[in-house]
């Protein structure tokens, strides 16, 4: 006699829900994320100068005659550079991320249904629009690279188009070069399981990166981006949270730990983890690289911590809390899944779907809560750019300034900018590991030093060197930031 073939956990009418349930996410992140098209943090803007210069036949430069390797993603520069012709590229990225945000929810369903996991994408997504911290990240190559390019890879490599799938791969390292560890992780354990080296996807994905590394080595004299030395310099100096006390912060706060409901998605993501190492081992490719993200960050590299560095953790959280999910959905289906016959509980399949949709109903509500909260037009970036336009009207297009947070500002100026912290600035490398920013007053002489007070006054201020070099011309506040910017310009 053959024993009873297993049911299936979703039934026609869950099947039904799911796709219900995808389509209403897809929407929600849809409309939510429209209002953040035209946000972006301070070091994006960083990348769009990059682009805008490329666009104008200035080269991939930052600053204007200086070939500088400041930028770490070649890629979304070329593609912010094209989009140049359509849309202003601020406005052109944020849909770059919006795009990136959707696209990830259809992957994690589709990668979901390669594994026959159903709820997958209309799950993880709960945790995904519904996230303000996600939105922090907007405008920069992270969510294209995290959220798009490396799910998109995964889903076609599981789906056996392997050549496609080392393209979309070797695209994702040109996005961002820490890729390379999503990678080296898919094709080392397709090395253990095939027992065969994959020479061949490793020549697709050699093809795409050559040229830009010959590329870069003639014109910047560099393989890699100045950025990631920069970031160790950062770390090295101690001014700086490195990745393991600098995340904290923001993990934290994330919006399902918040309040009274903390523990219950702790206990959520606890059973998500359990769930993807002995039933859906597909999203443990997420979990381990952001584990080796992570440690290869905070221990091998010592860098600075920048809040874009979370993009895969945040990612890999959200399938984490949706497989939670589901544990919690077959468990109340079978709660005796040793007994050799199936138990039934009359009622229960009601009961667990009216509690299915009431957590549903609380991530969402909390979610709109954070989002609605989220300022896409805060203080720091409102002074930033009245700073920037004013240097742009008042000053010469040959003048050099100096400051420590160069995004908006170097945007809005169009000026020469002169970087203490070294991403776009080449010569201070030393001077940073030893927490010295005033490297680039004696060696560059800036034509104007700002100022903050936000972190109180600075000692140069008050030395006879700078004061007989330097005098002050304007300064600026706005309301609700705590500080103000004073403009220094160099005497003639």
């Amino acid at each position: 006699m053959k024993p009873p073939s297993p049911k299936k956990e979703t039934s026609k009418f869950d099947s039904t829900f799911d796709d219900v349930l995808l389509g209403l996410c897809l929407a929600a992140a849809l409309l939510i994320g429209l209002k953040f098209v035209n946000y972006a943090y301070d070091d994006a803007y960083i990348t769009y100068r990059y682009a805008q210069n490329l666009s104008l036949g200035h080269g991939f430069v930052y600053n204007l005659g200086q070939d500088f390797l400041g930028t770490t993603t070649p890629l979304y520069s070329l593609i912010l550079a094209a989009s140049s012709l359509l849309l202003p590229i601020p406005i052109a990225s944020g849909i770059l991320s919006l795009c990136s945000l959707l696209g990830s929810i259809l992957l994690i369903e589709v990668l979901g249904r390669q594994s026959k996991i159903r709820f997958a994408g209309s799950l993880a997504s709960l945790f995904l629009f519904t996230e303000p911290q996600i939105y922090q990240i907007f405008g920069g190559e992270t969510l294209l690279v995290y959220f798009l390019l490396v799910p998109a890879g995964l889903t076609l490599h599981q789906g056996g188009y392997r050549g496609l799938a080392a393209i979309t791969f070797g695209l994702a390292i040109l996005g961002r070069m820490d890729a390379v560890i999503f990678v080296a992780l898919v094709y080392g354990v397709d090395t253990l399981r095939r027992r065969q080296l994959p020479i061949k996807e490793g020549l697709l994905i050699a093809v795409l990166l050559l040229p830009w590394f010959l590329y870069s080595m003639t014109v910047f004299g560099q393989l890699f981006p100045a950025t990631m030395a920069t970031k160790m310099a950062m770390g090295a100096s101690g001014a700086w949270k490195l990745f393991g006390p600098g995340s904290q912060i923001y993990l934290y706060e994330l919006n399902p730990y918040q309040g009274l409901w903390a523990p219950a998605f702790v206990l959520l993501l606890l059973l998500g983890v359990w769930r993807s190492l002995f039933k859906e081992r597909v999203w443990l490719f997420f979990l381990g690289n952001s584990l080796l993200f992570a440690a290869i960050y905070q221990w091998i590299l010592a860098s600075a911590f920048s809040h874009w560095y979370l993009a895969p953790l945040y990612f890999s959280h959200a399938l984490l809390l949706g497989a939670g999910i589901r544990q919690i959905w077959t468990l109340f289906q079978n709660p005796f899944p040793d007994a050799r016959r199936r138990i039934r509980i009359n009622g229960l399949p009601t009961l667990v779907r009216v509690v299915f949709i009431a957590l549903i109903i609380t991530v969402v509500t909390q979610g709109f809560k954070g989002t609605r909260t989220f300022d896409t037009q805060p203080p720091r970036r409102e002074l930033y750019t009245e700073v920037g336009r004013w240097l742009n009207n008042h000053t010469r297009s040959d003048e050099s300034v100096t400051y420590y947070e160069i995004g908006y500002l170097g945007w809005f100026s169009d000026r020469t900018i002169i970087d203490p912290v070294g991403l776009v600035t080449p010569g201070g490398l030393e001077s940073i590991r030893q927490g010295r920013l005033h490297w680039v007053v004696d060696r560059y002489s800036p034509d104007y030093f700002i100022h903050n007070s936000r972190n109180g006054r600075d000692p140069i201020l008050s030395t006879s060197a700078f004061r007989s070099r330097y005098k002050p011309v304007k300064r600026f506040q706005v309301a609700d930031y705590p500080g103000e910017l004073e403009i220094f310009q160099r005497l003639r």
